[in-house]
């Protein structure tokens, strides 16, 4: 969702709200603070807010500010850092706290308290530091406000890796990670592993201190490569239509045609999907165009099996760059889905070895649209497509109000759809060595954040991501987990998948956009 707003340093003019989900941003406007920094100035809320003695949600806010009329668009620098820096104020909610980044690109507002709740805050201040990014005080601007739910995946060990969901499968068996040195192959110096071990005994003589999944023997991964133990946000849901618009909406034209053009297909403009998927393009009065769609609420997807070798990855990377995000690693995803529990037989993210179907849809084709039956993980396998008629849902379609956690089909920390709605798209720790349809190995990954700003054409440019070629599969950096609806179920379960191997090739590559971000210190 967005909030934009034009505005003169010295004054402001006010723009209307806007709507992604139960996320609100609006009354945008600014206060000068000294001459080298202006106050943002915003109303915030968003529904099901939560805190607990584990993790909690979060806010991602972060802004793009324009000099040239809108023609360009650059990542605004905020002033300080840690929880609540001077001049910084959550409002009129004296119930929230403001992180702000070490590396100034956003800001993540949560809870101070546990419960849950729905917070709406007036006049919550972010501080633009006007002199990191080389803005007079005396220019004419235009600034825009972004947001995106997260939730908070702590530090500690977990278990990657589950013997039974095989499908395929090339992964790895039960491997505690106790580490975050991902270089750590045998835990405590010159002990080397106990035993081959069973299925009876999962865990292999595990000693403390490993830090990569047993089968990953000769991949030289970095000392930072993000396995999962270390602390880190992740959004709460895929990215919306609305939201990969609004990211469109502040490119060049160069940029924004670069990447159109990896999305067509067919040399059809639309969004993969059954109901109203068409992009629609508007000619403003300054010959700049905008992009919208008639269902901008719905879940963005991108589909690999019209053209080989669409699978969306370019697209997926240069947002992540420009929303200063990064891409997950699959030992993320599954820490994220089964928490520090030990592995369940073909357990899905809910926790559960067990998933409903669908029975109706209710509100098809409205930011309401629901599964008609309670039990709503169900948004997978092969019987979900003969059932469901509007594809993919909206990102909330199961968290109801009176939805538990398991019928909302929320992961052990509050992540949504990790198994529907869409494959997720994460770097693959066991790719090895690069290979003909490999730009470069995603061993050499250690978790670099994007730094809001993209190459002259459009593309993502940080310096440690894996940047595969258009065609990969089998061994390629990234690799899908989740499901989709025509999808067996079994690939919908935490640690199998028919695509572990990793490609962008087939046509089971339908997946959205989820990025995450290393925790600052809390």
């Amino acid at each position: 969702m967005r909030k934009t707003v034009l505005f003169t340093l010295l004054s402001f003019v006010a723009a209307e709200a806007a709507l992604a989900g139960a996320l609100a941003i609006g009354n945008v406007h600014f206060r000068t603070i000294t001459r080298k920094a202006v106050a943002i100035q915003l109303d915030l809320s968003w529904q099901c807010a939560w805190k607990d003695e584990v993790n909690h949600d979060a806010v991602w806010l972060f802004a793009k500010y324009s000099l040239d009329d809108g023609e360009s668009w650059h990542h605004a620098t905020l002033r300080g850092s840690g929880v609540n820096p001077p001049d910084y104020t959550a409002g009129s909610d004296e119930g929230l706290d403001i992180l702000v980044t070490e590396d100034h690109k956003g800001a993540f507002i949560r809870n101070t308290a546990e419960g849950i709740r729905s917070p709406a805050t007036t006049g919550l201040r972010l501080v633009w530091d006007l002199a990191a990014d080389g803005v007079s005080s005396s220019e004419n601007a235009r600034l825009r406000v972004f947001g995106l739910e997260m939730v908070y995946v702590p530090e500690g060990p977990f278990t990657a890796g589950e013997e039974s969901a095989k499908l395929d499968y090339a992964g790895w068996a039960p491997t505690r990670i106790e580490s975050p040195d991902a270089t750590n192959r045998y835990g405590i110096a010159a002990i080397g592993l106990a035993g081959a071990g069973t299925n009876e005994d999962p865990y292999r003589g595990l000693h403390a201190g490993l830090g990569r999944p047993y089968a990953i023997t000769t991949t030289a991964l970095t000392n930072d490569y993000p396995n999962g133990y270390r602390a880190f946000y992740q959004m709460k849901h895929k990215l919306t239509r609305q939201s990969y618009l609004d990211f469109l909406n502040t490119l060049t034209e160069t940029q924004r045609l670069t990447l159109l053009g990896y999305h067509l297909r067919n040399g059809s403009n639309v969004f993969y999907g059954d109901s109203a998927a068409a992009i629609v393009s508007e000619t403003l009065p300054n010959g700049r165009t905008f992009l919208s769609n008639a269902q901008p609420w719905r879940t963005l997807v991108f589909f690999g099996g019209v053209a080989a070798g669409y699978g969306g990855d370019v697209e997926m990377l240069a947002y992540l760059d420009w929303a200063a995000l990064r891409p997950m690693t699959d030992l993320e995803y599954e820490k994220s889905c089964r928490g520090p529990n030990a592995p369940v037989k073909m357990e899905f993210p809910w926790g559960l070895a067990t998933y409903g179907l669908p029975s109706s849809v209710v509100g098809a084709n409205t930011a309401e649209e629901h599964f008609g039956n309670p039990y709503a993980p169900a948004n997978i396998g092969g019987a979900y497509g003969t059932r469901i008629s509007t594809y993919p849902q909206p990102n909330w379609y199961a968290s109801t109000d009176d939805a538990d956690a398991v019928e909302a089909g929320a992961s052990y920390y509050g992540a949504l759809e990790l198994a529907a709605n869409g494959r997720e798209r994460c770097v693959y720790t066991a790719s090895g060595a690069p290979t003909a349809g490999t730009a470069f190995s995603a061993a050499r990954y250690s978790g670099l954040h994007g730094d809001g700003e993209l190459t002259v054409e459009g593309f993502s440019n940080v310096t440690d991501w894996p940047y595969p070629q258009q065609n990969y599969y089998s061994n390629g950096p990234y690799v899908s987990r989740g499901g989709y609806k025509n999808m067996d179920i079994g690939c919908s379960t935490i640690s199998g998948g028919d695509t572990h191997m990793g490609n962008n090739y087939y046509d089971d590559v339908v997946h959205g956009i989820r990025g995450v971000r290393t925790a600052s210190a809390q």
